[in-house]
């Protein structure tokens, strides 16, 4: 997507239209300069410059996010970071590999692989063999600096949750997508019908193949739902179902305490539901609804709403 078609830019532009601020883009509209009464501001990509730097780099660092939430009696999705080979020296260790199936070994052979600092639910993988995991770390570590690895576990659920200065003005649920059985039609032949054929390889993703040409032949029953994906990524062809706050209190309220621990005054908080309990599974320091507006799950009014009143405060410190 280019620069000039976010749905941020638009909202930049308009916000200062509608308050008289000058605004100066850069970079082809990745950088904005705020001209306000309290000084310049200085907007980069999604970050607003609302959270302390320390606590943007802990929430892009899914690891350092986890300990963090740990030490302070959050529950948290584990994740263990291993540092690319030509970074070992700088902590006095000799390899990773050892570390690395033990920790595999510790998740029953079920693991998440995925960067350290990505996003997106891009080079994210669910790995069960030596073999998987090894080539999963391997092709992350190619291009980043770190890996995470986790536990593999059940989201019944997963619920993002926006934060901003202590409040929570928008939640939602992120829903895989799926098709609906009729008692005749394999998966396949019902993804292609609600999809189109050119979806097939992105939505169905298995880490072997026997096992995919396994689910796309099964033949679900009469109006049985069946998820085609593990990831809940809105990149991922995931859904967005708004949710109330004040009926989902329990989720608001862990994102509320997550953003305190933290120090996060805007951002957003991504909590599932394992095994009946809610868990913290990342943080994000920066706000981002551009799939959501595109799909006509967010309302434009709603997000330049959040973003609005941040601007607000971002233009009076």
């Amino acid at each position: 997507m280019k620069n000039a078609a976010r749905q941020f830019v638009r909202i930049i532009k308009e916000y200062c239209a509608n308050n008289a601020i000058e605004v100066v883009s850069l970079s082809h509209d990745w950088i904005f300069v705020l001209r306000g009464k309290a000084g310049n501001k200085i907007i980069f990509g999604y970050d607003l410059g609302l959270n302390p730097s320390t606590v943007q780099a802990a929430a892009k660092d899914k690891a350092a996010a986890f300990e963090v939430l740990q030490s302070l009696g959050i529950p948290a999705v584990p994740h263990m970071m291993f540092l690319a080979p030509r970074f070992l020296r700088h902590i006095e260790l000799e390899g990773n590999w050892q570390r690395i199936l033990a920790c595999h070994e510790a998740n029953n052979r079920r693991s998440v692989v995925k960067p350290n600092e990505g996003t997106g639910g891009l080079d994210i993988f669910l790995v069960q063999g030596g073999d998987e995991l090894e080539r999963a770390v391997h092709e992350i570590l190619a291009r980043e600096r770190s890996v995470a690895i986790s536990p593999y576990q059940e989201i019944s659920r997963e619920i993002r949750a926006y934060v901003a200065f202590d409040k929570v003005p928008l939640l939602y649920e992120k829903r895989p997508p799926f098709v609906t059985g009729d008692g005749t039609s394999p998966v396949a032949e019902l993804v292609w019908q609600k999809f189109g054929a050119d979806a097939l390889a992105g939505l169905v993703q298995f880490p072997q193949m026997a096992a995919r040409r396994e689910f796309l032949e099964q033949v679900p029953k009469p109006d049985a739902q069946v998820s085609l994906n593990w990831k809940h990524n809105l990149g991922q062809g995931s859904s967005l179902h708004r949710l109330q706050p004040s009926a989902h209190a329990d989720a608001a309220d862990l994102a509320r305490e997550t953003a305190r621990a933290m120090g996060l005054n805007f951002g957003a908080v991504d909590v599932v539901e394992v095994n009946g309990g809610l868990k913290v599974l990342e943080v994000n320091s920066g706000v981002m609804f551009e799939n959501a507006i595109r799909s006509g799950d967010i309302e434009y009014e709603d997000a330049y709403e959040i973003y609005a009143r941040a601007l607000d405060v971002l233009l009076k410190t």
